[in-house]
């Protein structure tokens, strides 16, 4: 049986390297995990197949299922153990520190990841592949958790196949360009919309206002999560007398974080480290995910780790009663965490609703893992109490 190469491509930007090494073959096959390639090599006369087109839609939600409940068991275990001691060694509540961080994103990621290994392993079940050349360029297909590159090695060290993996880069001129042409865009706009720069002024000076809440202040006061200019709760709080603190989209409060917070960030990541060194070998479900997820939270324990601290250290000196979301936390990890850490800490928390189905299609645990569980009060559109016990019995 003659035996060929296969191509496989994840976005226009590779498939620009592809072209350019002139590495196609007669009866090499080329595949895309984005389907924007397959036009693109189209138009060129090449013929593409997306993987996509290899998983009908009752796989893809099997695949979604299955990945939540792995998930799930996963970082119970984690938060059971490690989150914990974690917790205990910064003077915090105690809380699901992993599940926050990792779960709803997690699940998709999981999910991909393992319908592209089924179907990578359908297309080598011919036995008529003797190479595989990966061009990549999109940052996740190399994540450091959930690696598209990692399964393509592991599957073809197993069946003894030459494995490449070409690393695409947009040069550093189309960079230096974009960057140039953005900049000059925007001052166009500025010189020609000058009130609009005004406006932005004036936002980010109250902005910069709502954040100074001295030690002494009386005044009730309630975090915002990354609120956009016309934030509900921001709005409705600060008319009914609250003090509003905008927590930004990178979860820090404030200006430089104090000494004990990263005193206190220190004695986390020991804690976490200890656990790494001290874990046997362990033939569990999950053994090398955990530990993934594990590394990826010390290698990254300040930008993670760190705006939970500060905000407990100002939830404690200030008179901090409420915190309220705008819209879902949970495409912003960070964030996540510290609606998690405002629910532990007592305070009430506020969300609302942003679209439609919330009470009128069964929808599983979407709802309850993005917006139900990261609040005490929510706010509908109308639907009440028995809308939501009829959708979900």
């Amino acid at each position: 049986m003659k035996q060929h190469k296969l191509h496989i491509v994840d976005s226009v930007a590779a498939a620009g390297v592809f072209l350019s090494a002139n590495a196609l073959e007669g009866g090499d096959e080329v595949v895309s995990t984005h389907y924007s390639v397959v036009g693109f090599l189209r138009a060129r006369g090449i013929a593409c197949k997306d993987i996509s087109d290899s998983i009908d839609v009752g796989e893809t939600k099997t695949a979604i299922e299955e990945a939540s409940r792995y998930l799930d068991a996963i970082l119970e275990r984690l938060d059971a153990t490690l989150g914990t001691r974690m917790c205990v060694a910064a003077g915090l509540p105690r809380m699901a520190i992993f599940h926050s961080l990792f779960k709803y994103l997690g699940q998709y990621h999981l999910a991909g990841l393992a319908t592209f290994e089924k179907v990578f392993n359908r297309l080598l079940a011919h036995d008529d592949v003797r190479a595989i050349h990966f061009y990549w360029a999109v940052p996740t297909s190399n994540d450091a958790i959930f690696s598209f590159i990692d399964v393509v090695a592991r599957v073809c060290s197993t069946r003894g196949l030459a494995y490449v993996r070409i690393p695409c880069r947009p040069s550093l001129g189309s960079r230096a360009f974009t960057a140039v042409r953005n900049g000059y865009a925007l001052a166009e706009r500025a010189f020609a919309s000058p009130e609009k720069v005004g406006a932005v002024l004036g936002r980010s000076l109250r902005r910069l206002r709502w954040s100074r809440v001295p030690i002494s202040c009386d005044w009730p006061v309630a975090l915002v999560f990354d609120p956009g200019e016309s934030s509900f709760f921001s709005m409705a709080l600060r008319r009914h007398g609250w003090h509003v603190v905008r927590v930004p989209r990178n979860g820090m409060i404030g200006g430089h974080p104090a000494r004990e917070a990263l005193a206190l960030l220190e004695k986390m990541k020991s804690a976490a480290i200890d656990w790494q060194r001290s874990r046997p070998p362990q033939a569990i479900p999950g053994a090398d995910l955990e530990a993934r997820l594990v590394s990826f939270v010390v290698e990254n324990a300040r930008p993670l780790l760190l705006p939970v601290l500060c905000t407990d250290a100002f939830v404690r000196t200030r008179h901090v009663r409420v915190a309220a979301w705008d819209v879902p936390l949970i495409t912003r990890p960070v964030l996540n965490l510290l609606a998690e850490f405002s629910l532990a800490a007592g305070l009430s928390v506020l969300g609302r609703q942003h679209g439609a189905n919330y009470a009128h299609q069964n929808l599983g645990r979407l709802h309850f893992d993005s917006d139900f569980n990261r609040c005490t009060h929510f706010f509908s559109y109308g639907f009440g109490v028995g809308e939501f016990a009829t959708t979900y019995p």
